[in-house]
This record gives C-alpha cells, sequence and structure tokens, in this order.
C-alpha cells in the first residue's frame, strides 16, 4: 500500500500526548496523520490537506474547536 492509498487524519488538540498518541493508533490502523494544535491553523491545514476524518478538541488556542468545526 503506498501513501497515496492511505486514508488520512487531521487531529487537532490542544495536549501534544492525547495527539500523539491518536497518532499513534490511526498509523497502527494505516492512517497518514497530521497533528496541529491551533484552532486558526487547523482550518487552514484542513483545507490543504482535504482529510478523510477530523479529530478535534474543543478547547483550542485562538479559535476554539466549536468555531473551527463551522469554518
Amino acid at each position: 500500500m503506498n501513501s497515496e492509498s492511505r486514508p488520512t487524519s487531521l487531529i487537532v488538540h490542544e495536549n501534544r500526548i492525547t495527539s500523539n498518541r491518536v497518532r499513534s493508533i490511526m498509523s497502527q490502523r494505516g492512517w497518514d496523520s497530521e497533528i496541529c494544535d491551533d484552532g486558526d491553523k487547523a482550518v487552514d491545514a484542513y483545507v490543504r490537506m482535504k482529510p478523510d476524518i477530523v479529530f478535534m478538541g474543543l478547547n483550542l488556542p485562538t479559535m476554539d474547536g466549536h468555531v473551527a468545526a463551522l469554518e
């Protein structure tokens, strides 16, 4: 399986330990993941990546998870 056929996930969470754990779990299941810890940057990453799934915390800096999800 090459990287172009692997599904992608965007992990947006303020806690780096939690983000890394989710990325590890997703990697074990064959997913490529990108981590972002800022709501505003997460919106940009979503537009750029067009991920298959997003894991988003709600208590994010600059733009909280509720607003970022609406964007």
